[in-house]
């Protein structure tokens, strides 16, 4: 290293075109220090937004020329020479008229925000106290001041130290607590002081020759001269050289197109003697990184947290090439606006072998073609880690997108899903999950996705009223209301009335079936009642109106079909087909037209019009009119449709009737049943089988009505019931010649003998008794069994009736009938005395089975007799047995003490003095002193018992 500053410089130039000769030779290769480009569109790291309010107000006579950022506050310079102070929003908060003379060209804020340095083409520099009273300090240069910068800590300092570009010098400047001012020069003599920046002990320059120069304050010397690339295509004022700090000890440089980045470093230990001996400052600067910018020139550069903000303009050439790609691929689209915008670019790492671009954006600036690359510039407010793209009459603000424009970019590009999972972690500002959903849903109709979006929105848009109404408006737009249908609210939260009608309208002109569905399942107050029955009416009629038309047409077409044939005309075919075609539509009108008819019915129901829906339901021979009945207990309603709800349904009308006489008068569904008599029976009959009494003021009718539909079993209901006249009945079972229900009537009415007589003589072609019995009955004997089963009717009659004078009348006539004679020995038992029948059996008459007959009757007897020698038995043991109990019981021990006492006297039984009174007890187990029972012909009877036997004879009588 040299011994002086200018060597120093030389070798640090030498050093730098030899890495720009390496840059220029990689730069030929495209993965190499040229930052590779990302094809993929990747997320935007800012968000854009316009300084706006007063500054907006300012601008329209006025131009920015040079802009600084604090915390606390903007400030701007402008073309006329004022000093304006911003808040963050744009609004004025101090003005600084008469200052400069001309365009301010920088300004410079202390650390603390509380003075700020500017300086203009006049040649004049201010220093301003803001917010204080005290007037701004202005010092004059007899040369254009391009550039200025207050020491860090200013405000602090008791020398008031900055430092000034006015021509080609630079000068450190210091004022005292008098304000008297002390000028050390820097610099000078090598061009243009162009731009200035200070920070800790050094200070950085450029000027119009092409030199960045490193001053250290407190060792008050050079330490470095860094010389950008020379060439005569670019003229030094219109691309200036761009210098900012990225902390203490680095700072970057950026000229044209070229960066380079810098660290200000410390001597090693083995120059520390040469140091003392030689004037090598203690601190050197090292160029650590150096790139390009591809297809572009710098306007502005800013650290950027560990990457580099690069605010540049397109070159022409890349502009041209970008356009000859675009004619040769027509797949590309480009636009020569869009193409020439400044662009805001972020490179990766700084300090990475390979430098990456990860963001690249063209800028949305005004009036962008009028301005070149000295127009602009780049500012970071680093608190906020904001960037600021200053232009003469706009200020563009870039601020790092935050999660709520996260899920902006993921809902710009459609990704909903991932957009949903994370509102659903984070703590948004802007967004939530209804929000995000909604948009959600709305992106689904837009796809055409309606059932997708349809069953989202129940979850995403909870009880926003406003937001349902738009999205049922967008699928009613779409055509597409059906889909909604079973997703809207129809719970504690509702939405207005005409959304409801407005889906049912669409369900009601394109599936009916579907507005059934809703009819029944939808609370009836979701909808106007008088509307939707119009809107059902109008529907009905129209469809009445279609199915005569249709009718009209299938006549007309079976009269030509019949023609065609006729005649053999080709045209049959067709019409056939064209009559096919219309009993499918008159079929499918009609099934419409039914649920239709359906669907009133149930807004009858729902609006409490009872008697409307019954007759709709009946109309339509629907059984649900069954259930609306017990739903709403609508059984004196129905009392006049009973004939038609016995038609319907004839069971389940039926159970109804049966179950509800408290409410449906037996009387009065007898009489609405009178020209129905088979229903008419069924009822009565359902009701006797329920209870026998309960219709006995109809028992008479029915007996009319089972002999006329139901005679088998008008005898079990004769044997039932007593509720009917006899003489009535029997004038009935006599026209009709129902025999059996002659012998029970007459038997009821006391007429046995008559009974009798029409057993033997009239039952001659009834089965009355089973096969099985006949069998059993005629084993042993050749007989026919109608005969055996009239014999067994007359036999079992007067084993019934066990009148003496009944067996004589049988056996009377059995007297001439050997098979009678037979039947009567089988079965008499010991109802008759079998001698007196063989006794009357007229001589030399054959009777089959005699001899068995006569076995039986002795072995009947035999066992008999055995029979009633075990009963005997049986007795006399369990009397033994009975006896014995009785004796121990009444041999058993009496429990007394002294607190027994006599029911007569109240007194202990046992007493204590020397003569005692007898004591008596009972087996009933009562005890009483003998002087306290009154003696009967010396017999004795429990008091208690006596009387309690009294009570009970008098109770009888009384009752």
């Amino acid at each position: 290293m040299a011994d002086n500053p200018q060597t120093l410089a030389i070798s640090e130039m030498e050093d730098e075109n030899d890495d720009r000769g390496n840059i220029s030779q990689r730069n030929n290769n495209e993965d190499d220090d040229e930052y590779e480009d990302d094809e993929d569109e990747d997320e935007p790291l800012f968000k854009y937004s316009q300084l706006g309010n007063e500054f907006l107000n300012i601008m329209k006579d006025r131009a920015t020329t040079c802009f600084a950022v604090h915390t606390k506050f903007l400030a701007i310079g402008t073309d006329f020479g004022t000093v304006f102070v911003l808040d963050s929003m744009g609004n004025c908060i101090a003005k600084y008229d008469n200052v400069h003379g001309g365009a301010i060209r920088d300004i410079s804020i202390d650390t603390y925000g509380e003075v700020i340095g500017s300086c203009s083409d006049d040649g004049k520099i201010s220093i301003i106290t803001v917010f204080s009273p005290k007037s701004p300090v202005v010092l004059s240069f007899d040369r254009p001041t391009k550039t200025l910068a207050l020491a860090p800590n200013f405000a602090r300092l008791k020398s008031k130290t900055y430092v000034i570009g006015h021509g080609d010098r630079l000068s450190l400047v210091s004022a005292d607590w008098l304000g008297r001012n002390k000028f050390q020069a820097i610099d000078g003599g090598e061009g243009t002081v162009t731009n200035v920046r200070w920070r800790d002990r050094f200070i950085v320059w450029s000027n119009s020759a092409f030199l960045v120069k490193v001053y250290d304050t407190l060792a008050r010397g050079l330490i470095s001269i860094i010389q950008r690339p020379t060439t005569n295509d670019f003229r030094p004022e219109l691309y200036p050289t761009i210098i900012n700090w990225i902390n203490d000890r680095r700072f970057v440089v950026g000229s044209i197109d070229s960066v380079k980045i810098c660290a200000i470093k410390e001597q090693t230990e083995s120059h520390k003697p040469q140091m003392l001996t030689t004037n090598m400052p203690l601190y050197f600067v090292e160029i650590v990184s150096v790139f390009k910018v591809a297809d572009a020139h710098l306007c502005g550069l800013v650290p950027y947290e560990d990457k580099m903000a690069i605010l540049c303009l397109p070159t022409e050439e890349a502009v041209e090439r970008d356009r000859q790609e675009a004619e040769e691929d027509d797949d590309l689209e480009w636009d020569e606006e869009d193409a020439r915008r400044p662009q805001l670019r972020i490179i990766g790492d700084l300090y990475a072998p390979k430098k990456k671009e990860e963001h690249s954006n063209s800028l949305p600036i005004q009036n962008f073609r009028k301005y070149r690359c000295f127009d602009y510039s780049l500012v970071r407010d680093e608190c906020e880690s904001q960037l600021f793209i200053v232009t003469p009459k706009d200020i563009i603000i870039a601020k790092p997108r935050d999660q709520d424009d996260h899920i902006d970019w993921l809902i710009m590009h459609e990704n909903f899903e991932e957009a949903l999972a994370l509102t659903e972690k984070l703590r948004l500002q802007r967004h939530s999950v209804k929000s995000v959903g909604v948009k959600f849903v709305h992106y689904l109709i837009t796809s055409k996705n309606y059932k997708a979006a349809a069953i989202k929105s129940v979850k995403y848009m909870g009880n926003d009223k406003n937001a349902w109404e738009e999205l049922i408006e967008k699928f009613k737009l779409a055509q597409k209301l059906k889909e909604i249908s079973f997703y809207v609210p129809t719970g504690s939260f509702r939405l207005d009335q005409y959304v409801y009608e407005l889906i049912l309208d669409d369900y009601l002109k394109t599936d009916i079936e579907g507005f059934y569905s809703l009819i029944k399942t939808w609370p009836k107050d979701l909808y106007d009642f008088e509307t939707i029955v119009t809107a059902v009416n109008r529907e009905v009629s129209v469809a009445l109106q279609k199915l005569t038309t249709l009718n009209q047409q299938l006549s007309q077409s079976e009269d030509q079909i019949i023609d065609s044939n006729q005649d053999n005309s080709p045209k049959s075919a067709n019409l056939q087909q064209y009559r096919t075609m219309l009993q499918k539509q008159r079929l499918d009108t009609a099934k419409q037209l039914r649920s239709m008819r359906a669907a009133l019915a149930i807004l009858y129901c729902q609006e409490g019009q009872y008697e409307d829906a019954i007759g709709t339901y009946l109309d339509l021979g629907h059984e649900d009119v069954f259930d609306l009945i017990d739903k709403y207990n609508l059984y004196e309603t129905v009392l006049k449709h009973i004939p038609r709800l016995m038609q319907l349904q004839e069971v389940r009308a039926m159970k109804m009737l049966v179950e509800n006489t408290d409410k449906m008068q037996i009387g009065v569904v007898v009489k609405m049943l009178d020209q129905l008599k088979h229903l008419q029976l069924a009822y009565l009959d359902k009701l006797f089988e329920k209870d026998p009494n309960i219709a006995k003021d109809h028992h008479e009718l029915q007996v009319e009505l089972y002999a006329e539909y139901e005679p088998k079993k008008l005898l079990h209901f004769l044997k039932k019931s007593t509720s009917y006249s006899l003489k009535k009945a029997y004038t009935i079972c006599k026209e009709r010649k129902f025999f059996q229900e002659l012998v029970f009537l007459l038997d009821r009415m006391g007429n046995s003998k008559e009974a009798l007589t029409i057993i033997v003589s009239e039952l001659h072609d009834i089965d009355y008794v089973s096969y099985l019995n006949i069998r059993r009955c005629c084993s042993s004997c050749n007989l026919t069994h109608t005969a055996i089963g009239i014999d067994l009717k007359a036999i079992e009659f007067s084993k019934e009736k066990d009148e003496e004078e009944l067996w004589q009348q049988l056996v009377e006539y059995s007297m001439d009938k050997p098979h009678f004679i037979t039947s009567l020995l089988h079965n008499v038992g010991s109802h008759i005395n079998p001698v007196m029948i063989i006794e009357k059996i007229p001589s030399g008459l054959q009777i089959p089975g005699l001899r068995d007959s006569l076995v039986k009757i002795l072995q009947d007897y035999k066992l008999q007799i055995s029979l009633q020698e075990g009963c005997k038995k049986i007795l006399v043991n369990d009397s033994v047995l009975l006896f014995d109990k009785l004796t121990k019981t009444q041999r058993r021990g009496f429990y007394t003490d002294e607190f027994t006492k006599c029911p007569n006297c109240q007194r202990s039984l046992l007493l204590n003095q020397r003569m005692d009174d007898d004591v008596v007890m009972f087996f009933c187990r009562h005890a009483y002193h003998k002087d306290c029972l009154p003696a009967r012909e010396n017999e004795y009877s429990c008091q208690l018992c006596s009387n309690a036997k009294s009570y009970r004879k008098r109770r009888i009588k009384k009752i």
